[in-house]
């Protein structure tokens, strides 16, 4: 009696794992639905000639579904709180959304500008974030780049993720995109299902050139490793939870002089 009730224990667990696999082909999301998004982030990084430079940031924002049209969803995304301890160029910086006594200095003052803030994007039913070049110039710099230091389309097409329709335990496959002098290769392999939660590791290889400052002031040579896990809701597309880090072996060129960064960034996102 014991083994038939174990057999058909599994086999009910087999069958729903079978019936979990199914992923969605498009995002799919409701109108006025409300996603809370969480980045924690740790960065160790030593610049030579600069020395060593420590980050510990926190940040709050939500993305709500404003209008579903036949392109794709319009977002409306807010930062909402933040938290930064920031250590390097013989200072230290704290800044809290939450407490006047932290909102003095640089760090503070980037800050205020994108808090409270609200910027509308339309995002593609195959999770691509439709650019409208008009509003480009704007958008650089602002708040979603300094949500984990990309621009906001980066930002948010960072927590969706469509899964292949043939999926089997092991199955590996790649991604390319190129944005802004960055070429970005990411393979992914999948690990399995729990519930309507697809299990995945990732390998990424992030690489090229960058321009920073008013007229190009700086310019870095980014090469960054990546490893990461990712929760996917097999039903929607959207990651719930992805944690990486970054090995970064980069040099910036300014005033000169050429300046190589070492260093590794811990990172933490969740959505709900």
């Amino acid at each position: 009696m014991r083994q038939i009730a174990i057999l058909f224990f599994s086999f009910l667990i087999l069958g729903f794992s079978a019936q979990a696999q199914k992923a969605t082909d498009k995002i799919k999301l409701t109108k006025g639905q409300l996603i809370n998004m969480t980045t924690e982030m740790k960065s160790d990084m030593k610049q030579a000639k600069r020395g060593e430079m420590k980050t510990d940031m926190t940040l709050v924002s939500s993305m709500k579904v404003a209008e579903i049209n036949d392109k794709g969803y319009v977002l409306e995304a807010t930062m909402d709180k933040a938290r930064m301890k920031f250590e390097g160029f013989g200072m230290k910086q704290e800044y809290d959304s939450e407490d006047e006594a932290k909102q003095e200095g640089m760090i503070a003052q980037g800050f205020k500008k994108a808090l409270g803030k609200t910027e509308k994007l339309t995002l593609g039913f195959d999770g691509k974030v439709i650019k409208d070049p008009t509003a480009e110039a704007k958008k650089k710099g602002g708040m979603m780049r300094m949500m984990g230091g990309a621009d906001i389309a980066s930002t948010v097409e960072g927590v969706f993720l469509l899964l292949p329709a043939d999926l089997e335990v092991g199955k590996k496959w790649r991604t390319t995109t190129e944005n802004e002098g960055l070429k970005t290769i990411t393979e992914y392999t999948y690990k399995g299902m729990m519930g309507n939660m697809a299990n995945l590791t990732a390998n990424q290889q992030r690489k090229g050139e960058v321009e920073g400052g008013r007229g190009g002031q700086f310019t870095t040579k980014v090469n960054q490793l990546t490893q990461m896990t990712l929760m996917v809701d097999a039903n929607s597309g959207l990651i719930s939870m992805k944690t990486s880090k970054t090995k970064d072996s980069s040099s910036t060129e300014m005033g000169g002089e050429t300046y190589k960064n070492e260093g590794v960034t811990d990172m933490t996102i969740t959505c709900e």
